[in-house]
């Protein structure tokens, strides 16, 4: 009974995650279907559609969801925005959660009844489903900050060279930004917006690299504040942090290589050795119980 349990809630665990990959899938094709804008450009904000999750938190009293707003939506919102979501929905987020938690639950309980398996299915299901959308957003910021660690070495070399060739700080970061379309690019667009909006331009900055928080983007906006506080050359200055970028990225490489054989040691000893084992002594034990 408790394996017949662990076997709907596992099955329940990967419809969870399909459904979560799904949806997010197709908001992501919703509003990545028009081509980012170039900075100064105005915001579109049409295509957006309203998450079933946030229509899950509209169905709750109004009191509890402005209690699990204020309790866990200014963490949800940091997480969504260092994942890349400029426009962080910390309500659908929580209502997703919500959602598969709930849908977890009926599932143990349904898989269970109220047996004593219950006890351990029902807890262990919810929890999972309740999981699966945090799993999938701390995935979602590894692999930004990986591709914002590989690409910086090459958008500092660039910015450096526009500056060296007449463009000021802006209109290099600008022109970046206008011919490539990564994570980087993303981000830079962004602050070159909000710049010429308004905002200081350090201010700007700072809020990425805090929202980032990696040393290769801390040491480049260290390095451009140092240049307008001090007078120093910011051509040079980036040259230099283009050299630690890549230090960075190649420690980043070699850590990669140094965990492939341990991360390959559970494969080989889980599935290859008991092969090997199973081929080699089969035969061998088939004609002693034969004999």
């Amino acid at each position: 009974m408790i394996i017949d349990g662990l076997s709907i809630a596992a099955i329940s665990l990967f419809a969870s995650y399909s459904v979560v990959k799904t949806v997010n899938s197709a908001c992501d094709a919703s509003r990545g279907s028009r081509h980012r804008l170039p900075p100064g450009d105005p915001v579109d904000t049409a295509g957006k559609m309203m998450l079933p999750g946030a229509i899950m938190m509209d169905l709750l009293p109004r009191k509890i969801t402005e209690f699990m707003m204020n309790q866990r939506g200014p963490q949800i919102s940091a997480k969504l925005r260092e994942a890349g979501e400029h426009e962080p929905d910390a309500k659908s987020q929580l209502g997703w959660q919500l959602m598969l938690a709930a849908f977890g639950f009926i599932g143990g309980v349904g898989s269970s009844g109220f047996s004593a398996s219950a006890l351990l299915i029902v807890p262990v299901g919810t929890w999972f489903c309740w999981k699966v959308p945090v799993f999938q957003i701390n995935q979602r910021i590894e692999s930004r900050r990986k591709t914002v660690v590989g690409a910086m070495p090459d958008f500092i070399d660039l910015v450096a060279i526009a500056i060296e060739a007449g463009l000021n700080l802006d209109q290099a970061i600008a022109a970046y930004c206008a011919r490539f379309d990564n994570p980087v690019a993303d981000e830079f667009a962004r602050v070159v917006e909000e710049m010429r909006l308004g905002r200081p331009r350090m201010a700007a900055f700072n809020d990425l690299a805090a929202t980032l928080d990696l040393d290769v983007v801390v040491n480049f906006v260290t390095a451009i504040q140092n240049s307008y506080e001090l007078g120093g050359p910011l051509s040079a200055s980036l040259k230099e942090q283009a050299v630690s970028a890549r230090r960075c990225r190649r420690t980043l490489i070699q850590e990669k290589t140094a965990a492939a054989p341990i991360k390959m040691l559970f494969p080989i000893a889980g599935l290859i050795l008991p092969s090997l084992m199973i081929v080699i002594l089969g035969p061998a034990f088939i004609q002693i119980a034969g004999g």
